[in-house]
């Protein structure tokens, strides 16, 4: 912003948008002088790429360059984020999403002032992926077994259910419920009981864990959620 209303004409605000970013820059110290120096550069240069290129076009202040302005076109700064990309893709793993986050912003703010609202609105969403790429939590990749046959009958799965209850047929949760309770009696509701019970217990699940998996697929009936219908 601070590059975009210096291109505007509107210097107070500039002021302002260079203060927040000398109190942002202050909060770095976790990081080295070099690490600092280079993503205020690489920040300077799309902020100041984005701004003139839009003044070049018409959209922002007179079309005459600023005179706080570090480069004197659109192009030379396009030139000038080059080898600032190269350079950061070998001091970081990230390939480039510290450019993308740099260029979105840069983006977002020239095009939001140019009253361009769709390109406002992809250079945010642009500026945001890079953003999680960038600092989001990485999480480990899900290695889990699936606990089939427990919470939802299956023949396969389920197979001792089945053949416990003497149930013929592979028709489904349903029919073999039904097949269990033809005589009126609560024969389904015992049955159900004693598997989920022992189907599966808490020391199979302290198996899975010490096998190195963190995670288990739960098959059930939608009817558990909805209730009957």
């Amino acid at each position: 912003w601070h590059a975009v209303n210096l291109a505007s004409g509107v210097p107070s605000d500039a002021r302002c948008d260079a203060e927040a970013m000398n109190e942002s820059i202050e909060r770095l110290e976790h990081l080295s002088t070099r690490a600092i120096e280079h993503a205020k550069e690489l920040a300077s240069s799309c902020a100041w790429h984005a701004a003139l290129q839009r003044m070049e076009e018409g959209y922002l202040g007179s079309g005459r360059v600023p005179a706080a302005s570090p480069f004197s076109s659109s192009d030379a700064a396009a030139e000038a984020i080059e080898p600032l990309k190269v350079v950061h893709r070998t001091l970081a793993p990230s390939n480039g999403d510290l450019y993308e986050l740099a260029s979105g912003a840069a983006w977002y703010a020239a095009n939001e002032r140019s009253g361009l609202e769709d390109e406002s609105a992809a250079s945010l969403v642009s500026m945001c992926r890079a953003f999680e790429r960038l600092y989001r939590l990485q999480r480990r990749p899900w290695r889990g077994v699936n606990l089939g046959g427990w919470l939802l009958l299956e023949r396969g799965p389920s197979a001792p259910f089945y053949e416990a209850n003497g149930i013929v047929g592979d028709d489904g949760e349903w029919d073999a419920t039904e097949a269990l309770s033809r005589d009126g009696g609560s024969g389904a509701v015992t049955a159900l009981a004693y598997h989920r019970q022992r189907h599966f217990r808490e020391g199979d699940l302290a198996e899975i864990a010490r096998r190195g998996f963190n995670s288990v697929r739960l098959p059930f009936g939608y009817w558990i959620v909805t209730g009957p219908t």
